[in-house]
């Protein structure tokens, strides 16, 4: 088997700064979708759903529909590894968790941003208030000239040590997969590659 490896860097900033930001939209579970994946045991490891987009006036203006999955088989039914998008009525966002990967339309001055999510209710009709983040913003809120702490680190992740598992269908095609990978850090005074722990 051939192994797979990558390298990238990260850039962690740590700061204490709070911006406040009005909403711009609602995601309600009222009229919307949900299900969830589960394994041939049983066991939920990921979900699927659709959810109506609605403005402060309470009118659609879009759905959001996605995906997520925990990858690692001990981790909780809620996936951390989200997978959406806005269909808006002036424009797209396509995410990752929290990250806006590209935005369309009225939006794209948002790609490259984050979405700031507020749990609003939960019932009857779960109701979470989504807030837009542009680049410029996020960067604000991460950085002021004597609050942060910027530490670079050089990652690498490869396919020795992890584990891959097909999706498949009752027909025997796979439409997709489930994996985990070790992540290893550089230490930059030796050189050498450190796992990460887990937790």
């Amino acid at each position: 088997m051939r192994l797979l490896t990558s390298s990238f860097f990260l850039c962690m900033t740590t700061s204490s700064v709070t911006v406040v930001h009005a909403y711009d939209f609602i995601i309600t579970s009222k009229g919307g979708f949900y299900e969830a994946i589960t394994d041939v045991n049983g066991t939920q490891f990921g979900e699927r759903f659709q959810n109506p987009a609605i403005n402060e006036a309470g009118d659609q203006i879009g759905t959001s529909q996605g995906f997520g999955y925990s990858f690692a088989p001990n981790s909780t039914s809620d996936p951390a590894n989200k997978n959406r998008i806005f269909f808006l009525d002036d424009g797209q966002i396509e995410l990752m968790d929290e990250a806006i990967v590209v935005a369309t339309g009225s939006y794209e001055k948002y790609t490259g941003g984050r979405i700031s999510e507020n749990i609003a209710s939960f019932g009857p009709d779960y109701t979470l208030e989504i807030t837009l983040l542009e680049p410029e913003e996020v960067g604000s809120i991460a950085s002021t000239a004597d609050q942060t702490q910027q530490v670079y680190e050089t990652f690498k992740i490869t396919a020795e040590g992890g584990f891959a598992l097909p999706f498949m269908s009752p027909s025997g095609e796979q439409f997709g997969e489930m994996f985990q990978n070790p992540i290893f850090v550089k230490n930059n005074k030796t050189g050498d590659w450190e796992k990460l722990k887990d937790g």
